[in-house]
């Protein structure tokens, strides 16, 4: 009887975690034909689409805020968290549940998809930076 060789894995408690396992979610589309050319993202990859949309909603809530003329002490109480909790939402650091963005979208009174970024670029309505005009002290 011969003895198998068994690649090394990781042992949790009810779960076995391989080290090389590829997730689906991971893989990047190739054209056929190239077999083993799909490869993983690597977590760079992954991390930096998540921040940049993170940074594109936290960018939008606070256009909407300084629209609103709030403070983020004002937007932070409605949605009972630290107001530096809100400064990192937009700055994109904290990444924000689908739950508390949607609390936001009812304080802030605009609906849920004007968060995101447009599916097609050319869709995209270019917006004067509300920083600037608040700080002018001209009125929306």
């Amino acid at each position: 009887m011969g003895v198998a060789i068994v690649e090394p894995c990781l042992t949790f408690p009810r779960r076995t975690i391989a080290p090389n396992r590829v997730w689906k979610s991971q893989l990047v589309d190739s054209p056929k034909g190239e077999g083993d050319a799909h490869r993983a993202r690597t977590s760079r990859d992954m991390k930096k689409t998540k921040s940049e949309i993170d940074e594109y909603i936290g960018s939008r809530i606070r256009e909407y805020r300084l629209s609103l003329r709030l403070t983020q002490e004002q937007l932070a109480s409605a949605l009972k968290v630290s107001f530096q909790q809100v400064q990192n939402y937009e700055k994109g650091i904290n990444g924000i549940s689908a739950v508390r963005l949607f609390d936001i979208c009812k304080i802030l009174n605009v609906p849920l998809a004007s968060m995101f970024p447009p599916d097609d670029p050319k869709e995209a309505v270019v917006q004067p930076p509300l920083e600037d005009e608040a700080k002018r002290g001209t009125t929306l």
